[in-house]
């Protein structure tokens, strides 16, 4: 799915994408390794040729409630490549009372 929908904007000007979620963009296996590090690969050459900035979401396991951005790395769904490959990991958490 995601190389059909970055096909689409091959012949235009793209500045920023943002991949929201990501499990919506990806066809394969979360928790294999080499299937998650084609997804980046592709968004990774995609974002050369164009010059462009990529932000991909991606979700934590349900029901999850980290109270450190250390437990939301543990606590990434399927592989470790999810926090191996992006340049720059950041999160959010709720505070709460």
């Amino acid at each position: 799915m995601l190389a059909d929908t970055l096909e689409k904007y091959e012949s235009r000007k793209v500045a920023f994408v943002v991949v929201d979620p990501m499990r919506k963009f990806y066809d394969g296996d979360e928790d294999g390794s080499d299937s998650v590090s084609r997804f980046f690969s592709r968004l990774e050459d995609f974002a050369h040729r164009k010059e462009c900035a990529v932000l991909v979401l991606h979700q934590i396991v349900k029901n999850a409630t980290p109270r450190t951005i250390h437990e939301v790395a543990q606590l990434i769904r399927g592989s470790g490549v999810h926090l191996d490959r992006p340049r720059v990991i950041t999160t959010m958490l709720r505070k709460r009372d």
